[in-house]
């Protein structure tokens, strides 16, 4: 699950999101892709392909291998979601200064992007 996709915190512009460019290229790769943002409840894919935002319950958690937290939003549920958490942005911006990019160990080995947002599994 991509948790935010905004271009920057706490606002419901989506315009330059680097989100949106990692939700279209997972699902170009086949993935189920969800997305949970408190200020957007609909994304349109350059593909023209529309996706609704879903709410945050424990069912979809049980339910994803992994969340990425895309845009980091103040009312994060850290609490909800730490268990599920993969990349946070800190650490994620230490990978993309570092220039370190790395391959998951899935069948599909998506690659890491430059962006910090990009982390695929």
């Amino acid at each position: 699950m991509i948790y935010g996709v905004t271009y920057k915190p706490d606002v419901k512009d989506i315009r330059g999101s680097s989100a949106i460019q990692v939700i279209e290229q997972l699902v170009k790769k086949g993935v189920d892709v969800k997305f949970h943002d408190p200020f957007v409840d609909e994304i349109v894919l350059e593909s023209n392909v529309s996706m609704k935002g879903v709410k945050i319950t424990d069912e979809l958690l049980g339910s994803v291998g992994c969340v990425l937290i895309l845009t980091d939003h103040i009312v994060i549920p850290v609490d909800k979601i730490i268990n599920k958490l993969y990349v946070d942005k800190k650490y994620a911006l230490e990978l993309n200064r570092a220039k370190i990019f790395f391959t998951c160990g899935s069948v599909f080995q998506y690659p890491v992007l430059k962006f910090y947002e990009a982390p695929a599994c």
